[in-house]
């Protein structure tokens, strides 16, 4: 029965109530979000089973952008980082919703797949599942990152990932960029 509202970017993810009568008014202060690991942008939250949930874009590090998440006993946090729901999709950024219907969950995302081109991107749903301690498992995309595939392994809670990432140049137009990332 409480709305709240998220906004933020370049690192920095602020969270508040608003008010139950007038949302377009915040009730008390808007406060940093603290916990998140790598936060860009595009924040999603949502509540499973008395958790919290808060989707974000990281930063387009080493892993390129992917979409990560962290967990909270409360809306407004502290947050624990629980890492990776999507990685890297051949575009530039990720952003995306979860939803429950009929009781499968979904992510909404999206992709450059269909387009083939860095920015034209194409919305993507794919069902997503929990495991039983409430951590998410990674969602595999519907189709190949952008002009290239990817491979995921799991191996003793270390991940490894190989991909092709696209990098851009806005002066020039677009141009391309390999990263394989190893743990041995």
């Amino acid at each position: 029965g409480q709305p709240y509202i998220y906004h933020g970017g370049g690192g920095r993810c602020m969270g508040g109530k608003l008010d139950k009568n007038d949302w377009t008014k915040i009730s008390g202060t808007m406060t940093v979000q603290e916990g998140l690991s790598d936060f860009h942008e595009g924040t999603w939250v949502f509540k499973r089973n008395g958790v919290y949930y808060l989707m974000h874009a990281d930063n387009h590090g080493d892993d390129g952008n992917q979409l990560k998440y962290a967990t909270s006993n409360s809306p407004l946090g502290p947050w624990t980082p629980q890492g990776v729901i999507l990685y890297a999709t051949g575009c530039d950024t990720s952003h995306g919703s979860i939803v429950e219907y009929k009781g499968q969950w979904y992510l909404f995302y999206h992709t450059s797949n269909a387009s083939g081109e860095y920015n034209l991107r194409s919305v993507c749903v794919d069902p997503l599942y929990f495991n039983a301690d409430g951590t998410i498992q990674v969602v595999k995309n519907w189709g190949e990152p952008y002009n290239g595939t990817h491979t995921i392994s799991v191996k003793n809670n270390t991940t490894d990932i190989a991909l092709k990432l696209e990098a851009e140049d806005f002066n020039t137009g677009s141009h391309y960029g390999y990263w394989d990332k190893t743990t041995g």
